[in-house]
């Protein structure tokens, strides 16, 4: 019996690690998606908008750590709309959104000053990276662990307020938007990081991760990760 127990627990041990390994590669994929967006120069998602905005304004602080700062803010409103029904399990987003952090700032390295030219290859490196996007935050949503705190704090809005996910997310992407839009104005004289690219990454990336999660699935299953079923 103790064999057994034993074997059970190392097994359990086991997928609990690959569930986590699995995590942290959907992370860093979807951190390379944010890498090739800002290389394309077509601009980038409403999500990573805002920060990039900042890294522009606070030249001596790196866009993966305003980055950083931005999702631990999302973690904040989440506890003042959930109050008591907030999970402190939930505050796991916290370390998830350091290392989300570093991982923009290593793939942002890594790609280097990488780009394709003409208006073709710009568009080319932006289909890549909202397949990485989606592709990424597959992952996240599979592994069944707490996700990057902008769609959780959608969640927990939409349901204090019965009003539909999408619509939740709709508004917080023109908010965040608008307001980077707004800051770049202010501050840099100029539009830095929306373009027509923020509005197809906003566009196709939530119709991709249904997709990219069916085909995952059954590798991720052969693999041994536990999936979100």
């Amino acid at each position: 019996m103790g064999h057994l127990q034993a074997t059970m627990r190392d097994l359990k041990e086991t997928r609990f690690f690959r569930r986590v390994l699995t995590y942290c590669i959907g992370l860093l994929i979807t951190a390379f998606g944010v890498a090739f967006a800002i290389n394309s120069h077509l601009g980038i998602s409403p999500i990573a908008s805002l920060p990039f905005v900042l890294s522009h304004i606070f030249t001596h602080i790196s866009l993966g750590t305003l980055t950083a700062m931005a999702l631990v803010c999302f973690v904040m409103l989440q506890i003042l709309v959930l109050r008591q029904e907030f999970n402190w399990w939930h505050l796991s987003q916290i370390p998830a959104s350091t290392l989300y952090g570093y991982f923009v700032d290593l793939t942002r390295f890594l790609l280097g000053g990488f780009q394709l030219p003409t208006y073709f290859g710009q568009l080319t490196m932006l289909a890549i990276s909202i397949t990485l996007i989606a592709v990424g935050t597959a992952l996240l949503y599979l592994t069944n662990f707490a996700m990057l705190p902008s769609g959780n704090l959608c969640v927990a809005i939409s349901k204090k307020t019965n009003y539909a996910f999408h619509r939740i997310k709709i508004t917080l992407d023109c908010t965040l938007s608008t307001t980077s839009i707004a800051l770049s104005f202010l501050f840099l004289g100029s539009l830095v990081g929306v373009r027509e690219g923020t509005v197809i990454t906003a566009i196709f990336v939530g119709k991709l991760i249904p997709l990219a999660a069916k085909l995952l699935t059954p590798l991720l299953q052969t693999l041994g990760v536990p999936v979100r079923e």
